[in-house]
């Protein structure tokens, strides 16, 4: 008969544990990566630079006071960033009642690019043509890249890479 200590763990309590703790590993992994990646963008409270932009196939120019009254999330993305044509297509069931959703285009040669990518993807609010200038004002390194602005036009939020529709919804909240 053996005796067995009153402390020691069940293997599977250990096995519980040592997936838990790896777990909690990858999360602040994957948090420290992502702040270190989104270390140069503007900061939140900041007002976000103002921009006079063309809209993709019409002839009106879009200026960024129109995003005043509601909260807004400014998607900036290049025609071909494989994950930006995954993600896109999240800001399409976002409540167009409650905000502002446009999306940037930087870094394309040609706008047929960008059509190409807007038709491909069905997507349904206003598309903008960016160019250098800002994309350095908004410190755009990576894409995608997005900034969520109060009524003001202060950031509040910002996210670099891959957003889920859920988390885009939760981050426009804020």
């Amino acid at each position: 008969m053996t005796l067995r200590k009153k402390n020691s763990l069940s293997p599977t309590f250990k096995k519980i544990l040592s997936g838990l703790g790896q777990c909690l590993i990858g999360v602040i992994i994957y948090y420290a990566i992502s702040s270190y990646q989104q270390r140069h963008l503007i900061t939140t409270g900041t007002l976000a630079p103002s921009f006079h932009l063309p809209q993709l196939q019409q002839t009106r120019w879009f200026d960024s006071k129109e995003l005043a009254e509601k909260t807004s999330i400014i998607y900036f993305f290049a025609p071909w960033c494989q994950v930006c044509k995954l993600s896109a297509s999240n800001l399409n069931t976002l409540d167009n009642q409650k905000l502002n959703v446009i999306m940037i285009a930087l870094d394309y040669q040609h706008t047929e690019e960008v059509s190409q990518f807007v038709e491909k993807l069905d997507l349904s609010m206003p598309i903008l043509l960016g160019n250098n200038t800002l994309k350095q004002q908004f410190n755009i390194s990576a894409y995608p890249t997005y900034y969520v602005l109060d009524k003001e036009q202060r950031i509040i939020g910002h996210s670099m890479g891959y957003s889920t529709e859920l988390g885009l919804k939760l981050r426009s909240l804020q």
